[in-house]
């Protein structure tokens, strides 16, 4: 994949900042952010500078991202001092946020994907881009084999050793992107609601970002998720999107009308989960 030149520099500061091992989120590179980044409220954008470029940039960022893998409980006001420095900060948290969401997905690590989405929830929109890749798509090809240490789930003191060609998404990994998409709220939505996810060829991918929306619930949310339910043709898809419904109708009543139009629904397990979600029951799981 090419890399357009001015992405390179980000690219080789995101690796040079993290190292070979954080980079393991395949070596392959995400996609672009295609919307700016918003400054932290509060932040001073005098703390450290004009632009992350410089020297003693990567040497702060170096160690402010040490501190945040650490758990250092220092870290949230490091992260906003880096956001304050605007969108080439912002696309670099992020770029490094995915890797580390790359390895904690791989391993399993429930309790890492939740910080992830806790980081990702206060980027904002800059984040959205790298976590909906993962949730579409089936395979992510290197640009050359990769050895890296990996977490061991048998003793996760000592890594293991895995050479990557690419990498296989699975289901477990597109239901920690949708978490974490859920997670990032409301800036998330007009691609969770896009065709690249809901008319996505990979059924999960379609499913998950169902439920994503669901968790979310505001009106465009709610609007897509009814325009699923009319208009697929697999049932599986309405299913979800009725479930996706029932959970947004906790905080929308905008989805009451069309749970009440599911529950004419041909297939009995559409029907069923519009009924659960009209009377509470609707639970979603990531």
């Amino acid at each position: 994949m090419r890399i357009p030149a001015p992405r390179i520099g980000i690219l080789f500061l995101a690796c040079l900042v993290l190292g070979t091992a954080a980079c393991s989120g395949g070596g392959a590179r995400p996609p672009q952010p295609s919307d700016p980044a918003r400054p932290a409220p509060g932040a001073n954008r005098r703390d450290v500078g004009a632009s992350p470029s410089t020297q003693q940039d990567v040497e702060w960022y170096r160690q402010a991202w040490s501190r945040f893998v650490a758990e250092d409980p220092t870290w949230p006001s490091d992260r906003t001092r880096w956001l304050a420095k605007g969108d080439a900060a912002a696309t670099l948290l992020s770029e490094n946020l995915f890797r580390y969401f790359w390895r904690a997905s791989k391993g399993r690590r429930r309790d890492l994907i939740g910080r992830v989405s806790n980081e990702a929830k206060f980027i904002g929109a800059p984040a959205v881009p790298y976590f909906t890749k993962a949730l579409v798509t089936d395979r992510w090809p290197l640009k050359e084999p990769l050895t890296v240490e990996v977490f061991n789930p048998d003793n996760p003191n000592q890594p293991v050793k895995k050479t990557f060609t690419h990498y296989d998404i699975d289901d477990v990994t597109r239901q920690h992107a949708a978490y974490v998409l859920a997670s990032i709220g409301e800036p998330a939505v007009p691609t969770l609601a896009s065709s690249s996810v809901l008319g996505s060829p990979v059924s999960s991918s379609r499913r998950y970002g169902a439920y994503a929306l669901g968790a979310i619930g505001n009106d465009q949310a709610v609007q897509a998720l009814g325009r699923m339910l009319r208009s697929s043709a697999d049932w599986q898809d309405r299913g979800a999107a009725a479930k996706g419904l029932g959970f947004a109708l906790r905080r929308n009543p905008a989805a009451r009308p069309l749970l009440e139009q599911a529950l004419r629904d041909a297939d009995d397990f559409v029907r069923r989960k519009a009924k659960e979600g009209l009377e509470g029951k609707t639970r979603i799981e990531f």
